[in-house]
């Protein structure tokens, strides 16, 4: 199931939504997504933020349902996606983490900005003038618009900063993988060949003609080279070698003679 940003008219609140931290005490073995709420890593409700396209040369197309205003908003990031709610529309923008491409800081003069680089969709495109190799993306830039009261009982347990939405958007991020992408092929996860030289094989070859012969033992050649060792005879030593029977120069038959 593909993952694409949406519009939502459903808040996160205490009915639905856990703080991470009660979480933790009441269930610190299990993992988020098993849960039927959602599980609040970060955010708060005194932030604003401005959409453009990444490139300037395209046209950021934005769906008539996003009636946002953004110039207040309140941030819920959930185990499952970054919820950015504009409070004064009563509407939000649901970004599943598989779409958000990059998350960083930013400082500027009025403090430090998170910088978010998402894929296009069909809630908010950019629309390039020419073809390009490049998937287009927007932008969406957030900081922070001075102290606000909290207006949801969930932030009370949250660090309403840049900094720690920044943080909490790592934590969540690493929780998720894009499923879609194309898996390595097979032949990167082979063991390598071995290369055995040609002087460590023996070839041998078997008389197999269909008629169980090759379950006779098969004779193995001795070597031909011949061995030499010295022996003492009484006062001094010789060299000798041991010639084999089948391989002598002459020919001729051995005898014994008896004494």
């Amino acid at each position: 199931m593909p993952h694409v940003p949406r519009i939502t008219t459903e808040v996160p609140n205490v009915e639905n939504t856990v703080p991470i931290a009660l979480y933790q005490v009441s269930s610190p073995e299990r993992f988020s997504l098993d849960d039927d709420k959602f599980v609040l890593y970060g955010g708060g409700d005194g932030f604003l933020a401005q959409l453009s396209a990444n490139d300037p040369t395209h046209t950021l197309v934005v769906a008539p349902e996003l009636d946002f205003d953004w110039s207040h908003l309140a941030l819920y990031v959930l185990n499952t996606s970054l919820v950015v709610w504009s409070v004064n529309t009563n509407v939000g923008l649901e970004l599943p983490y598989q779409n958000i491409l990059l998350h960083a800081l930013k400082d500027t003069s009025q403090g430090p900005l998170l910088y978010l680089q998402v894929l296009s969709s069909a809630v908010a495109q950019a629309v390039p003038s020419q073809s390009s190799e490049f998937a287009p993306t927007v932008v969406l830039e957030i900081s922070q618009r001075g102290s606000s009261e909290s207006l949801s009982p969930l932030f009370a347990h949250v660090d309403a900063t840049v900094l720690a939405v920044y943080h909490a958007l790592s934590q969540c991020s690493a929780l998720h993988y894009d499923t879609d992408d194309v898996e390595e092929p097979a032949q990167f996860h082979e063991e390598p060949a071995l290369d055995i030289p040609a002087s460590w094989v023996q070839e041998t070859v078997l008389d197999t003609t269909g008629n169980a012969d090759d379950l006779e033992e098969i004779p193995v050649a001795d070597p031909e080279d011949e061995a030499a060792m010295h022996v003492d005879v009484g006062y001094a030593s010789i060299v000798g070698s041991i010639r084999k029977r089948e391989h002598d120069s002459n020919g001729t038959p051995k005898s014994r003679r008896l004494v």
